[in-house]
Parts: structure tokens; C-alpha cells; sequence
């Protein structure tokens, strides 16, 4: 075989590896550095919060965090013990993240009176990074800030997009890596309320 044909179907083969990975999610941690935004989002964290005995098999108790809004109040993942949590990490980079916000949205429009709660974590972005995203994808749910990657590292998130679907007991239900059709959030949704 020629070394110039050879050099043809390795980068052919490459590509096609790039398609491949691309198509399945975006990679974790391909995003920018992390910053602290201006404020006008809620920020997650995990800080001051004791995880233990929390896991990430169906079943086990989700892993607990805070969501800190701007005006001071705090609220907690576990304050929402008896509604059905969706939980959707996402970047402003990520295209299958992009695709899938209407479907959240949606979702969120037609379950949020049945006590399912939609949050969307941004990983890793600053304020500025992840508004330019939501202004130009509509998103009527409740969307906080993982500038340092804590609530990812609790929910062992490796990619993106990754959602987390807890029932009504606090309990994980379901764990997705990757693009979620609309047809996918309908079905763990109904396994959740």
C-alpha cells in the first residue's frame, strides 16, 4: 500500500471518529475556564453539604446541592423531597445540549403543575457565557451556575449533555449521557411523577 493512500484512509478514519464522538455528546471539560459570573444566575454548589450515604446507582439517594440566588436565598435539591426532579447539565458550546432545550422547555411548560421541577445546570461557564446561551434559546425553567464543577463531580457527569431524573422519594431513577429525543424525556418522566 502507498504511503500516500495510507495517509488518506488513516485521516478518513480519524474524521469518521470525530463524527462519531461529536454526534454521541460533547466531551466534559472541553469548555472554557471556569470564572464567576456577575450574579444574575443562581450558583450550585455542594459546599457545607454532607453526601455520604448518597450515590449514583437507581435507587440511591441523589447527591445534595444548593442552589445560591442572587438575592441571598438558598435552596436545596433536598428541599424538594415529594416533586420529581429533571436535571440537565449542559454548556453554551455544546450543540446536542442546544438541541435538546426545547424539549426541556416544553416539558417544563407541560409538567411543571404536576410537581416536576426542570433545573438546568450550566457546567462550567461564566454568567456572561451561559446568559448569551439562554438569550438565545428560551428557557422558562430554572437555570444555575456550576462555575467549579462541584455538582458535576458529585453526579460523576463525564459528558454532555447529562440528565439525572429523581423521583419523588429523593432517589435516583435514571442516569442519560447524551441527547435526549423528546420522545426519551417523555418516557423518564413518566417513571418520575
Amino acid at each position: 500500500m502507498s504511503t500516500n493512500l495510507w495517509r488518506r484512509l488513516t485521516l478518513a478514519a480519524a474524521a469518521a471518529l470525530l463524527v462519531v464522538a461529536l454526534s454521541a455528546g460533547c466531551g466534559g471539560g472541553g469548555g472554557p475556564a471556569a470564572n464567576s459570573g456577575d450574579g444574575s444566575l443562581p450558583v450550585a454548589s455542594t459546599a457545607r453539604i454532607d453526601n455520604r450515604g448518597r450515590g449514583l446507582e437507581k435507587g440511591d439517594l441523589a447527591p445534595d446541592f444548593a442552589l445560591s440566588y442572587p438575592d441571598g436565598t438558598r435552596t436545596r435539591l433536598s428541599d424538594l423531597k415529594g416533586q420529581a426532579v429533571v436535571m440537565n447539565f449542559w454548556a453554551s458550546w455544546c450543540a446536542p445540549c442546544k438541541e435538546e432545550m426545547p424539549g426541556f422547555a416544553k416539558a417544563h411548560r407541560r409538567y411543571s403543575d404536576e410537581g416536576v421541577v426542570i433545573i438546568g445546570i450550566n457546567a462550567q461557564e461564566t454568567a456572561e457565557q451561559a446568559q448569551k446561551f439562554l438569550d438565545q434559546v428560551a428557557v422558562p425553567f430554572t437555570v444555575a451556575l456550576d462555575t467549579r464543577g462541584e455538582v458535576m463531580q458529585a453526579y460523576n457527569v463525564r459528558g454532555l449533555p447529562t440528565t439525572v431524573f429523581i423521583d419523588r422519594e429523593g432517589r435516583i431513577a435514571v442516569r442519560y449521557a447524551g441527547l435526549l429525543s423528546e420522545q426519551q424525556l417523555e418516557a423518564f418522566i413518566a417513571q418520575i411523577k
